[in-house]
C-alpha cells in the first residue's frame, strides 16, 4: 500500500509548533529542488491543527510569536494564530533577545519590539538577529 503524504513540506518543531505546507508544487531549479506555492499553516506535536493554513510564507516561532506573510506584508501571530500586534513590514527577521530585524519599506532595516514600535529607526541596509546583546547590521555599504 502507498500513501500520499499529507504536506508538501514540513518545517521543525519550534516551540511546540510545526509550520507545514499545503498544495505547494516542488520545481527542480539550477541548484536543486524548490517548493512553491501553496499555503502555510502549524500543527502542534500530536499532529493536530492549531493555525490554519492560510499564509503565503512562515517562519518558526522565537520568543512566543512567527512571522507570517500575507500578500506582500508581514506581520506577527502568537500560538493561537492571532495577530501579535497591528503593525505590518515589508520584511523581518526572527524575534532573539527581545528584538527582531524589521524593514518598513524597501531598502531600510531596523529593529522592533515585542509590541512592534521601532526600538532601533530603519538606517541600515541589512541587519541580522541579536545575539548575546549583538547584531551585524550593514550601514553605507559597511558591516559593523
Amino acid at each position: 500500500m502507498i500513501i500520499k503524504p499529507a504536506y508538501a513540506q514540513i518545517e521543525d518543531f519550534s516551540e511546540g509548533l510545526a509550520a507545514f505546507n499545503l498544495g505547494g508544487e516542488w520545481e527542480e531549479e539550477m541548484f536543486g529542488p524548490v517548493l512553491g506555492g501553496g499555503k502555510w499553516g502549524f500543527i502542534n506535536t500530536s499532529g493536530k491543527l492549531v493555525i490554519p493554513v492560510q499564509y503565503e510564507e512562515v517562519g518558526g516561532f522565537h520568543e512566543g510569536v512567527a512571522s507570517v506573510k500575507v500578500g506582500e506584508k508581514y506581520f506577527f501571530i502568537n500560538k493561537s494564530g492571532k495577530k501579535a500586534f497591528d503593525k505590518a513590514f515589508f520584511a523581518v527577521g526572527d524575534f532573539s533577545e527581545g528584538l527582531a530585524c524589521a524593514a518598513a519599506g524597501e531598502g531600510k532595516w531596523g529593529y522592533i519590539d515585542r509590541t512592534g514600535k521601532w526600538i532601533i529607526s530603519p538606517r541600515f541596509q541589512w541587519a541580522s538577529a541579536f545575539e548575546n546583546g549583538q547584531a551585524e547590521v550593514k550601514l553605507d555599504d559597511k558591516e559593523k
